[in-house]
């Protein structure tokens, strides 16, 4: 699940280096959680409770201006981050057996755009000097976006939930 974010898609220029995200269909996106449920859980009552719970929840502005580390990936966090924060925690309320990145995630949750993914840290250093130019990007999250995986590789959406209802 994921909050989409076209402003940022100038980062897919470093996100292709390792995961073509226009082949997969992934857009520059803000994780909400991942992963979710396998697709033959993904039914109709599951569908209306995720509807109903972002429909709770506001549309917001957001900004991506300061670039992060996880272990090996640079990112951009989201801020603010509560909101993103939020949207997860519903999720969860709903589903709580789900684990936030499947436990990789030391530690607090951070809402980020993942811009690009290396083990090599000179590598990373030399996109984060490339993307510092580009910032800040500036969204507004308007929806949630369930993806789900195509039969042939990659991912498509597979709803789209209105924040507020819309």
């Amino acid at each position: 699940m994921l909050v989409p974010v076209p402003e940022a898609e100038a980062t897919s220029r470093w996100w292709e280096l390792w995961d073509p995200p226009k082949e997969r269909g992934v857009p520059a996106h803000v994780t909400v959680l991942y992963p979710f449920l396998r697709e033959r859980d993904v039914t109709s009552p599951v569908l209306d409770g995720l509807r109903e719970a972002f429909a709770g929840a506001a549309p917001f502005d957001f900004a991506l201006r300061v670039l992060g580390r996880f272990p090996h990936h640079v990112y951009l966090a989201a801020e603010p981050a509560a909101p993103f924060l939020e949207l997860t925690r519903r999720v969860l309320e709903l589903h709580p057996t789900l684990v936030p990145y499947a436990g990789e995630a030391d530690g607090e949750l951070v809402p980020h755009l993942t811009i690009m993914r290396s083990p090599d840290d000179s590598f990373l250093e030399r996109v984060e000097d490339q993307a510092r130019p580009f910032l800040p990007f500036r969204s507004r999250a308007k929806a949630v976006w369930l993806m789900g995986e195509r039969e042939r590789g990659g991912w498509q959406r597979r709803a789209v939930f209105p924040l507020g209802g819309d």
